[in-house]
C-alpha cells in the first residue's frame, strides 16, 4: 500500500515581515551615517535652505521699510471722522423685506435678516424694517425709496432680505445702481455696489433675449393660425371689456394713479437735489438726466416734463 503524502505548512509569525523591514531600514540608516558622501550632500542641502531663508527675510525687511517710508505716520493717526462713520454704518442696518405670498416666507426672510445682522458682530443692530407691498413696481420702488431715506438719516446700511432672478428684479437693481448707496443682499455676497452695474447689464441683455424669443414664437403662432383662417387674440375684441363696464374711464383712472405714483417716487429725489426749490426746470432736468433717472415715459427728462411734475405735486395737473 502506497503511503499518503504528508504536507507540512509552516506557520508564519505575524510580526516577522515588519521586523524584517525595520531591521533593513536600520541597517540602511546606519550605512548612510557612516557614508561621508551622503553626509556632505546633507550638509550642502541644509546650507542652501538656510541661505534661501536668509534672502527671503532680507526681502521682507526691505519691503517693510519701504512701506513705513511710504505711509509715514499714517498708521499712528487716529481714525478719521468719515472712517468712523463708515465703520459704524456697517453695524447699523435698515432691512427691506420683499413682497411675500405667505406668513412662512415672511418669517424666513426675517430670520435671514437676523442671521446676517448677528454675523456682523455683537454691536450690530437693526434700526428699522420696511416691507415691500405686493403690486406694481411704482408702489414697490416708493417703499424702497422710503427705506433708503431712512438709512441715510440713520447713517446705516440697507439690508435686502431676498433677491429673485436679476431680470425679474431689474427695476430694483436699477434703483440701487442709481442711488449709489451702500447695501447688502442676504445670500448674495457677490452683488455689491461695485458689481451691480455689470449685473444690471447682464439682466438687461437677458430680458432682451427673452423678449425676442417671445416675439418670434408669437410670430410663428400667428402665421400658423393665419393658414387656418384664424387670428391670435380674443375673437370678441373689446365687447367683453365694454360689457363689464371697464371702459375708457377705468383706463384714465389707472393712468392717473400711475402718474401720481411716479411723481411721488421722484419727489424724494427732487427734495434731495433742490431742497429750497430754487433750481430752474432746465437745470433740474439736466441733473436728473446726469443721474440717469428715467423720465415719466421711460425717456429723458426735459424742462416741460419737470414743470408738469411740479404741477402734479402741487395738485394743479389733472392728468
Amino acid at each position: 500500500m502506497r503511503p499518503k503524502a504528508v504536507f507540512e505548512v509552516s506557520a508564519v509569525r505575524p510580526g516577522a515581515a515588519l521586523e524584517r523591514i525595520r531591521k533593513e531600514a536600520e541597517e540602511e540608516h546606519q550605512r548612510r551615517q557612516n557614508d561621508p558622501e551622503f553626509q556632505r550632500r546633507m550638509q550642502e542641502e541644509a546650507e542652501e535652505a538656510a541661505e534661501r531663508a536668509r534672502k527671503n527675510e532680507e526681502v521682507l525687511t526691505r519691503w517693510r521699510k519701504l512701506d513705513r517710508e511710504r505711509d509715514g505716520q499714517e498708521d499712528r493717526r487716529p481714525m478719521s471722522r468719515s472712517l468712523e462713520r463708515f465703520a459704524a454704518a456697517n453695524k447699523r442696518f435698515v432691512s427691506f423685506i420683499r413682497a411675500c405670498s405667505s406668513p412662512e416666507e415672511l418669517a424666513a426672510q426675517r430670520k435671514a435678516v437676523r442671521l446676517r445682522v448677528s454675523k456682523t458682530g455683537k454691536t450690530a443692530s437693526l434700526v428699522a424694517e420696511y416691507v415691500e407691498p405686493a403690486g406694481p413696481w411704482e408702489v414697490r420702488l416708493a417703499q424702497l425709496e422710503a427705506a433708503l431715506a431712512r438709512a441715510r438719516r440713520k447713517d446705516a446700511t440697507l439690508l435686502i432680505a431676498k433677491l429673485r432672478r436679476p431680470r425679474f428684479d431689474l427695476p430694483l437693481l436699477r434703483a440701487l445702481e442709481t442711488e449709489a448707496f451702500r447695501f447688502v443682499i442676504c445670500g448674495r455676497a457677490d452683488l455689491t455696489w461695485h458689481t451691480i452695474g455689470d449685473i444690471v447689464q447682464a439682466a438687461t441683455a437677458e430680458r432682451e433675449v427673452v423678449s425676442q424669443r417671445i416675439k418670434a414664437a408669437l410670430k410663428v403662432k400667428r402665421e400658423a393660425l393665419a393658414h387656418e383662417g384664424k387670428r391670435l387674440g380674443n375673437p370678441n375684441g373689446a365687447k367683453a371689456i365694454h360689457a363689464s363696464g371697464a371702459g375708457n374711464a377705468s383706463a384714465v383712472a389707472a393712468l392717473k394713479a400711475k402718474a401720481q405714483a411716479n411723481a411721488e417716487r421722484v419727489q424724494v429725489k427732487l427734495q434731495r437735489i433742490d431742497p429750497f426749490n430754487k433750481m430752474s426746470a432746465s437745470a433740474m432736468a439736466a441733473e436728473l438726466n446726469r443721474r440717469r433717472l428715467k423720465g415719466p415715459r421711460g425717456g429723458k427728462w426735459s424742462a416741460q416734463s419737470v414743470i408738469r411734475l411740479r404741477r402734479r405735486l402741487a395738485g394743479q395737473d389733472k392728468l
